[in-house]
């Protein structure tokens, strides 16, 4: 387990979506499923301790079961359990993002498309949404998996993990929700975030609040780094901090500009 101010990236992933297809199949079966349920939550996490945290409780009069199964079958910031896509919306208006904006989802991957679309919605036809993402293969399934290959306004870039791939100032918005910590070279990357911004463009970075005793275990086994460190980091690659927002409870939120003088 790392400490909050250390730093030490390893990427992850989990493609076992049983659990999720097991709880799909019981979820009307009543309240006497939850038995069941919590027995093969409690398996999963056993056999995956990294994806800590599941809960399983009654819906009311349908007897349908909620299941939060953090790591395990359907997750990311589209998972109704994760507070990103409870608060897309205000996060979306958080971002400032407005009619004819360009706009780059840095990292993206399928837990992005709900903000790819509401972006798209935002800028409009004289906007653009671009997916920045690590090669053709993961943007051509983000796009076709979520409808939004069909978005005249959305396009796909393909980058790698020090580039972004995006041309130079070409964007007023780069956006990272939960994706900052599984950056591998963020140096690097940030570097060329800050190449492809227009003057006057903003950097925000949204992820997992990291605090021993209070984050809960599988944040404290994924993310490798707190708020302040992960400023440090940014600050440290040529950006300046200029909003905090205190919008989220499990999540920070950052807004950054580049540092110096007005590009």
């Amino acid at each position: 387990m790392y400490e909050e101010g250390s730093i030490n990236r390893t990427r992850f992933c989990c493609t076992d979506d049983k659990p999720s297809f097991i709880a799909r199949r019981i979820h009307r079966r009543g309240p006497g499923a939850s038995v069941l349920l919590c027995g093969i939550t409690a398996l999963a996490v056993a056999l995956f301790p990294g994806y800590a945290g599941a809960a399983s409780v009654p819906g009311g009069d349908s007897g349908v079961l909620r299941v939060a199964a953090f790591g395990l079958g359907e997750v990311g910031t589209q998972n109704p359990d994760r507070e990103a896509y409870q608060r897309r919306y205000q996060i979306v208006e958080a971002a400032g993002v407005v009619a004819g904006m360009q706009v780059a989802v840095i990292g993206a991957g399928g837990s992005d498309a709900v903000f790819m679309r509401l972006f798209s919605e935002k800028v409009g036809d004289s906007g653009t949404v671009y997916a920045a993402a690590l090669s053709q293969v993961e943007i051509d399934a983000l796009l076709s998996g979520s409808r939004l290959h069909d978005a005249a306004n959305v396009a796909g870039i393909a980058g790698s993990a020090t580039e972004t791939g995006l041309p130079a100032r070409s964007i007023d918005l780069a956006f990272l929700c939960n994706s900052y910590h599984r950056l591998e070279q963020p140096q690097a990357l940030l570097q060329s975030v800050g190449r492809a911004l227009k003057p006057g463009g903003r950097l925000i970075v949204i992820d997992y609040r990291r605090i021993p005793g209070v984050s809960p275990v599988w944040v404290m086994g994924q993310v490798s780094a707190g708020e302040s460190a992960v400023t440090a980091e940014i600050e440290a690659a040529g950006f300046r901090l200029v909003r905090s927002s205190d919008l989220l409870e499990f999540n920070y939120f950052l807004d950054f500009v580049p540092a110096g003088p007005s590009r």
